[in-house]
């Protein structure tokens, strides 16, 4: 990943739904959690969202997990890219390396 200038940041997430009807989330770097919360305040501040009228946290949680998931996906493919490369590779000139690169 490193050769095209690709970085992944890893962070736990802490997500507690409460029999109150509450949900907490902790994330580890404080940037992240405005990253996953701006769409779920877009959300909740649309009139017509199911999200806004069900008034359920179990909905919010959801909500998160699935924010979570779609920041993820280019993570998933950037990787995908690089392991196509590395496959071309193998097949067309084998060598040690590529194991390591692995």
């Amino acid at each position: 990943m490193t050769q095209q200038r690709l970085a992944i940041q890893i962070e736990q997430i802490a997500l507690f739904l409460l029999s109150d009807n509450t949900i907490l989330t902790f994330f580890e770097h404080p940037t992240s959690s405005a990253s996953v919360s701006e769409p779920i305040l877009t959300r909740l501040k649309s009139p017509s969202t199911i999200l806004r009228h069900s008034a359920d946290a179990g909905m919010v949680m959801q909500a998160v997990l699935d924010t979570v998931i779609d920041l993820a996906i280019p993570c998933v493919q950037a990787y995908e890219g690089v392991i196509a490369e590395l496959e071309v590779e193998v097949l067309r000139a084998p060598n040690v390396g590529h194991s390591k690169q692995l």
